[in-house]
């Protein structure tokens, strides 16, 4: 029942929206994908990291693919595919997929449509990235189409989404992204602006001489609807092969704020790199969880 309001409520939505210079309502089903981030959005690495932040710390040359699923209680699914290639000294290109998409929405006796089978509810954009690195940071910005259906209704959006990522020392490193910014700059429900910061602070002695490094984060999420979301992530690196980063997640809801805990995994073999993740969702509501796999090609 909750996957079915859910789904209704982006469609009413859609209704009274301008279509064009802006993200469709379906859009909102992104955070949902979100929850399952143990690190702050704006510093998601990887080849589909730039979903989040177009200046995201990826590799010159890799291709991703990450899966997104959440429990039968909501019913969501997400796949994203991402690219990126270094052209000349310091221009990144890269291209993005995803879609989102409510499972087992199915007729019944007194539906208006008379067609049998499930109710096709979805939410997909495709975009281009174009970003400049420099010595210690990146600026980028990403344009994309959004496309969004509800049965037989369908509705059209672009976006164009701005970031940055720095890292002035080698311990300290900084984000911030726009995501779902209408292309008029209007405030719109589905745009969020995150930050972020991450430090690495001195090794104690235990770890001085191994390879083992610790990371602690803070992330902020603000958007029109609600108040802001605070993270606080931590996470451990060793010899960039292994990873394990934990987060908690102050989000404001409809009555009360509530913290959401997150948990990641990854590894690293050769040019590939394998990880799990799970967030307990938005509001707590199931579980939310992430597969990604990412590939350097050089």
């Amino acid at each position: 029942m909750r996957r079915q309001l859910l789904a209704v409520s982006a469609l009413s939505t859609v209704l009274v929206s301008p279509v064009g210079a802006q993200a469709p309502a379906g859009a909102d089903l992104w955070r949902v994908a979100g929850t399952a981030l143990a690190t702050p959005p704006p510093l998601v690495s990887g080849a589909t990291g730039f979903l989040w932040n177009p200046a995201a710390p990826t590799p010159e040359y890799a291709v991703g693919l990450e899966v997104v699923q959440t429990a039968t209680v909501v019913g969501l699914s997400g796949l994203s595919v991402g690219a990126q290639t270094k052209v000349g000294k310091r221009t990144q290109l890269g291209l993005v997929f995803g879609r989102m998409k409510v499972r087992d929405l199915v007729r019944t006796t007194t539906s208006p449509n008379s067609a049998v089978g499930s109710i096709p509810v979805h939410e997909q954009f495709i975009g281009g990235k174009v970003g400049i690195r420099a010595a210690w940071f990146e600026v980028a910005t990403l344009l994309r189409f959004h496309d969004e259906r509800f049965d037989a209704l369908g509705s059209q959006g672009f976006t164009l989404d701005f970031g940055v990522y720095a890292e002035p020392v080698p311990v300290a490193r900084f984000a911030a992204a726009t995501h779902f910014l209408p292309l008029d700059f209007s405030r719109h429900h589905t745009t969020d602006f995150f930050f972020a910061g991450e430090v690495e602070p001195l090794r104690p002695n235990v770890l001085r001489d191994s390879k083992w490094r610790v990371l602690w984060r803070y992330g902020l999420t603000v958007r029109s609807a609600f108040g802001p979301d605070h993270m606080l992530s931590a996470g451990a690196r060793y010899d960039d092969v292994l990873s394990v980063d934990f987060s908690m997640t102050r989000e404001s809801g409809f009555e009360a704020g509530a913290w959401r805990p997150g948990v990641s995994f990854a590894l690293r073999i050769g040019r590939y790199t394998i990880g799990a993740a799970r967030g307990s969702g938005v509001n707590d509501v199931s579980g939310t969880y992430r597969i990604t796999m990412n590939v350097r090609l050089r």
